[in-house]
């Protein structure tokens, strides 16, 4: 074997090492630009999705350094002192732990109240007749859930009743959370249907 002869295999490894590390580096730096480059051409064309430098490109040369891939931007991380307010799901209790009622009816001196609270706390109805005509019913918990019982976190209507010191007489009813009036209805269906 002549000098030439033997030489040729290190050459040969050397040129295929450096074509596979500039198609990796091409490869890593097409990545960012699979969709679309900056001109808006569609990455179907092979112009477009040649990125500069690569050694698909014919315009490049050997010695033209290669891009460095660029990492995709994050959004900065969202500022603990403005907390997301939380949603409310069709018949999830309020979080804020106001019960606001949405009904009532009066029998003889009795105010019943109707509102939606979860299923396994017991509820309560306090009365403020301080205001001339006026009656504010807010709706209590009276025995929240025991820590650690299992409780499905459902609401479903309910409804809770207190004696008014004297006849509501043309009064109006008003949630005091909220201070909405109240809406009268008839009272209870005697057989268990749908009230409203």
């Amino acid at each position: 074997m002549d000098q030439n002869t033997a030489a040729t295999p290190h050459r040969l490894r050397r040129t295929l090492a450096a074509s596979a590390l500039l198609l990796t580096l091409g490869a890593a730096a097409a990545c960012g630009q699979a969709g679309s480059d900056a001109s808006g051409a569609q990455s179907g064309s092979p112009a477009a999705s040649s990125p500069a430098g690569s050694p698909s490109d014919p315009a490049a040369s050997p010695s033209s350094p290669m891009p460095k891939p660029s990492m995709p931007k994050t959004s900065p991380e969202p500022t603990p002192t403005t907390p997301p307010a939380p949603g409310i799901a069709v018949g999830e209790p309020d979080p804020s732990g106001k019960l606001p009622a949405s009904s009532y009816w009066v029998n003889g001196q009795r105010l019943t109240v109707v509102f939606y609270g979860g299923i396994c706390e017991k509820y309560g109805l306090k009365l403020d007749e301080s205001k001339p005509g006026t009656v504010l019913a807010k709706v209590v918990v009276t025995e929240p859930v025991q820590p650690g019982t299992s409780c499905a976190a459902v609401a479903k209507q309910q409804e809770v009743a207190a004696d008014l010191k004297a006849p509501l007489d043309g009064r109006t009813v008003f949630d005091q959370g909220t201070m909405q009036k109240l809406t009268p209805v008839p009272g209870p269906d005697p057989v268990g249907g749908p009230k409203y």
